[in-house]
């Protein structure tokens, strides 16, 4: 049997420009696939930063144009209606939404190192090529047969959670025709690679603080907390956290749950006193107005959105 070199991911080697946030996704023992999002944003669009994850995404946009950014120093490219992207686990890119009346992006996200070691053995090595191919820069695509193919077999692997819940197993098949469409796409790769000049010294200082907060989030975070994390005193963390991040650490924390938040309000049911007291916040009233800040809408008028969209579609 041929031995297989071990998948290396690049997330833990990116130097992150200042500012750039975490956000992750909580990672299952039981499939590659972590989460199926459909997402959909309503006017006014708040301002998106630039952010990274645990895992890979694969997003197809279904409605609505804007402009995505795909790694630090990357000009900003046009997506709308069929563009395809993969953002590999680590990569920095944030996304500016234009649409009107929605945009709407429909998400895999992937655990990669389980993916690889759970694929099909025939195609294991071109979905290891595929993971190498787009660690640094990603992928970016509007090649429209690319886009068709796609969106079937992200709806087929929607359509089999829908029969079977929260459970996301049994699509292995799929997730390797999926895999394998994006590999051929990956041959012509639209997006240029920019050498970064920033200091690779800079974010990794406070990486540890940025990963006590995704794990902790739930928990009553102190400063000290984050700056034990980093072996630092507090006030030395908080002029570094400030000056990389441009904001404080407990307005980091704060935006960090609001995102987790706006995911458990479009993917549950749970009341939201609930999901407030599940994200961290102490009283309902801290988690509407630290949501409604930074989600530009409140939590209730998020949800509304969230499921009138489900109920059209």
């Amino acid at each position: 049997m041929k031995n297989h070199k071990a998948y290396t991911s690049l997330a833990q080697t990116w130097a992150y420009p200042p500012g750039t946030e975490r956000r992750d996704y909580s990672l299952v023992e039981t499939s590659p696939v972590v989460e199926l999002n459909d997402m959909v944003w309503y006017p006014p669009y708040a301002d998106d930063t630039l952010h990274y994850h645990n895992c890979m995404e694969i997003g197809i946009c279904v409605e609505g144009d804007g402009t995505i950014v795909m790694g630090e120093g990357h000009e900003p490219l046009p997506f709308s209606a069929g563009t395809v992207v993969i953002m590999p686990a680590g990569l920095p890119h944030c996304q500016q939404n234009m649409g009107d009346p929605v945009t709407r992006w429909r998400y895999i996200a992937l655990d990669e190192k389980r993916l690889l070691n759970e694929m099909p053995q025939n195609c294991r090595e071109a979905v290891r090529s595929l993971l190498e191919n787009t660690q640094k820069n990603g992928l970016y695509t509007e090649n429209s047969d690319v886009a068709k193919e796609v969106e079937k077999l992200v709806s087929l692997m929607f359509d089999i959670k829908c029969r079977y819940a929260d459970e996301i197993r049994g699509v292995g098949e799929i997730e390797a025709l999926l895999i394998l469409l994006l590999m051929r796409a990956s041959r012509q790769p639209l997006v240029e690679e920019l050498h970064s000049t920033a200091d690779p010294l800079e974010m990794k200082v406070i990486e540890p603080a940025l990963l006590y907060v995704s794990e902790h989030y739930r928990d009553d975070i102190k400063v000290r907390d984050l700056a034990s994390s980093c072996a630092m005193s507090e006030s030395h963390f908080r002029k570094v956290f400030g000056r990389l991040m441009g904001m404080s650490p407990l307005e980091y924390v704060n935006r960090y749950r609001v995102h987790r938040a706006m995911h458990l309000l479009h993917v549950t049911h749970s009341p939201i006193q609930r999901i407030a007291a599940d994200c961290g916040f102490a009283s309902i009233a801290t988690f509407v107005r630290n949501f409604t800040h930074y989600a530009g809408q409140t939590p209730s008028l998020w949800r509304k959105n969230c499921r009138f969209w489900k109920e059209i579609n």
